[in-house]
């Protein structure tokens, strides 16, 4: 233990003059007696006081052209010393230095959470005994990465969105906010993502049962297929409430953006989504969901009826195939009503009644609509989104979509339908492509993937560990030669590496409201297993 990080940890008073600190005391931890009870009264919770009357101390005074020598030294303590096993859980060896925050940090990127980021750590580092920290300090590191954001985190988004449209002129975003302020939607979309709607956006898939972040906002991705039949997102939202003037809102903010409104967008049976979409999204095809229509199946059958194999095969017949014709289908519809006593059924009744906006016997006539039936597509990217929620995300997106591209050369392309378009690199020159390329981010990895090539190349010899460690150490000290201080800007400017952007020194927006949407909260319990029967995999 250093002189300073004792007098940092132990110091208990000093005296100054002139800018010279001409006496400093320390005691033992263990000194005096337990808190008075004016402070035990301010503590949130009580805690069992270590005080034990402990007389040792040390004291230093200041002697001009000498500097600082012994003046008083009580040697003995009253009380037990910490054993060596238990030395690293006392506070002054609990601490996380750079390479801590930092893992914590890689962590959290990853939407790892906090016991099993201190196990990682663990690992890396060899054992507890060298962690350096318990689980506490990783728990009171996530408690700060959050509270660094309070209150700030929507214009820090906003920020960085503004940032990006001054670097890339086609990055898109518009937002509004309430009378007190508070965010209440956003709208982005960035160059590639509206390169693949040029390229992919036929049809369009636009679900929100995806409720994010602590504000329970909602998270409204258009989403759709590639050419190798898998997920891309073309732009998003989040919304405060899911009401027709939101969705309303949105979709115009789509459609400018885009320059042309998708053929065919897909939803589920949201009341405000159908009356947005016929304001809006005029000349687009509109359907429903199938997988969401046909979930409810189960809920409205009498309980007598949920093991009947033949009613589910023959309604799965009518309903889901793309082959029947409209006229069919209704035929065919109107028989199995009767024979199952559902003609008078008012739920069945609706959907017959609707029939035009689901059953895919009515999209026989348009192009490619055997591609997306459900939403599905849309709820595997925002299970995809709820794992990286970070400013990295997006990238783990585009590995997969231009790794799959690769993979055409090596593996045959199978296609879901005959109807489906193969695009083979399309260019739009009239859409702006830019992407902004941080460079530091760029090096970070290239030194890391040195370090650890290092590691893994001398770590079975004890000499080259000892040699790699000494160059190390030497570079270290070259480097930083007045050492590496953990200071809170240091530790700031990690969670600002994290977040992708600073703390705002004004705040003009504030965060949303904490909203309730659909889908959010408890409900009672209905029969989830019967209706998996019905959902056609």
């Amino acid at each position: 233990m250093t002189l300073d990080r004792a007098l940092d940890f132990y110091k208990k008073g000093s005296k100054k003059e002139k800018e010279v600190t001409t006496w400093i005391y320390v005691v033992c931890s263990r000194e005096g007696t337990q808190q008075r009870k004016s402070e035990q009264s301010e503590l949130k919770r009580k805690r069992s006081s270590i005080k034990c009357y402990c007389y040792a101390k040390v004291s230093w005074k200041y002697i001009m052209g000498v500097g600082y020598v012994i003046q008083s030294f009580v040697e003995e303590h009253n009380h037990e010393m910490v054993e060596g096993r238990h030395k690293r859980f006392m506070n002054l060896n609990r601490n996380l230095d750079l390479v801590h925050q930092k893992f914590i940090l890689d962590c959290a990127n990853a939407n790892i959470g906090l016991t099993l980021s201190f196990s990682l750590l663990k690992e890396v580092l060899g054992g507890l005994d060298y962690v350096g920290c318990t689980l506490l300090e990783v728990r009171n590191y996530r408690r700060d990465l959050r509270a660094y954001v309070e209150g700030a985190d929507a214009q820090m988004l906003l920020n960085e969105m503004r940032r990006k449209k001054e670097l890339c002129s086609a990055f898109t975003y518009e937002f509004e906010v309430n009378s007190k302020d508070r965010l209440t939607r956003l709208f982005w979309c960035d160059p590639t993502a509206r390169r693949n709607y040029h390229l992919y956006g036929d049809i369009v898939s636009f679900d929100t049962t995806y409720s994010t972040n602590r504000y329970c906002m909602i998270f409204a991705p258009f989403t759709s297929k590639d050419n190798h039949g898998r997920p891309v997102t073309f732009a998003a939202g989040l919304l405060s409430k899911e009401n027709a003037n939101s969705f309303s809102w949105l979709f115009n903010q789509f459609v400018k953006c885009m320059g042309v409104a998708p053929k065919l967008i897909v939803t589920d049976q949201d009341l405000g989504m159908k009356v947005a979409v016929e304001e809006v999204l005029v000349n687009t095809r509109h359907r429903w969901c199938m997988r969401h229509v046909m979930n409810k199946v189960a809920d409205k059958l009498l309980k007598n009826m949920l093991g009947s194999e033949q009613l589910k095969k023959e309604l799965n017949a009518c309903v889901w195939s793309e082959l029947i014709e409209p006229d069919a289908f209704e035929e065919t519809w109107h028989a199995i009503m009767e024979r199952y006593g559902l003609a008078n059924n008012v739920w069945f009744s609706s959907m017959f009644a609707s029939r035009k906006f689901w059953v895919p016997a009515f999209f026989r006539d348009f192009p490619m609509s055997s591609l997306i039936k459900t939403t599905s597509i849309s709820e595997s990217q925002n299970s995809f989104f709820k794992r990286f929620p970070y400013p990295n995300s997006k990238n783990g997106i585009r590995h997969t979509f231009y790794f799959a591209p690769s993979q055409h050369w090596t593996t045959p392309l199978s296609l879901k339908s005959p109807l489906v378009k193969v695009v083979h690199v399309v260019q739009y020159q009239d859409v702006v492509t830019h992407v902004y390329v941080d460079e530091k981010k760029k090096a970070q990895p290239i030194l890391l993937g040195e370090i650890l090539g290092l590691y893994q190349a001398v770590c079975v010899d004890i000499d080259q560990i000892h040699e790699l460690t000494s160059i190390v150490r030497e570079a270290r000290q070259k480097i930083f030669a007045d050492g590496v201080v953990t200071s809170t800007t240091q530790k700031n400017k990690l969670i600002e590496e994290f977040y992708g952007a600073g703390a705002p020194q004004e705040v003009d927006v504030q965060p949303p409201e904490v909203v309730s949407t659909k889908g959010s909260g408890s409900r009672l319990p209905s029969r989830v297993d019967s209706a998996q029967e019905w959902r056609r995999l």
